[in-house]
């Protein structure tokens, strides 16, 4: 009976310590990265993302000066989600909001929400400028930065 017990608190103790708490889906982003090529920079790209994806865009910059500094994607969800990103090659200046210190994969990063109640996560990686944004009420802090951490 104390083996069962013992066995049964591991398990218990495994799964409560190997959850999260977010239930990202897997994202096989090599369409968006064909559609980068032969653009002036790469973004990294998820491989998770808050809900199941019905269709992925990349928005080319409407002029060559902003294709040097600037990308954008939309991930839409099969029930309407809705979550933008923007990679940046310079530094974004948000001015003065107030925004909380989050940790992305050992890096800080910032999270606010403006006064449209849009959830926005700001980081940097290996140099670049990161922007995640969402509207959407069932997308939380930690799901964006979830998101954050699987960019590749």
């Amino acid at each position: 009976m104390k083996k069962l017990l013992f066995l049964l608190v591991t398990m218990m103790v495994l799964l409560i310590g190997c959850s999260n708490g977010s239930d990202l889906q897997e994202y096989e982003h090599s369409s968006l990265k064909d559609d980068l090529k032969g653009e002036p920079f790469q973004a990294k790209l998820p491989t998770k993302l808050p809900f199941e994806v019905e269709l992925a865009t990349f928005t080319p910059a409407p002029t060559e000066e902003q294709k040097e500094s600037i990308q954008t994607f939309q991930f839409d969800g099969i029930n309407g989600e809705l979550l933008d990103m923007k990679a940046f090659k310079n530094e974004v200046d948000y001015g003065e909001i107030d925004k909380e210190e989050v940790t992305i994969g050992g890096e800080t990063g910032y999270y606010f929400e403006n006064e449209n109640d849009a959830k926005i996560l700001i980081w940097i990686n290996e140099g670049m400028n990161y922007e995640l944004a969402t509207m959407e009420k069932s997308i939380t802090k930690n799901d964006l930065v979830e998101v954050a951490k699987s960019i590749k």
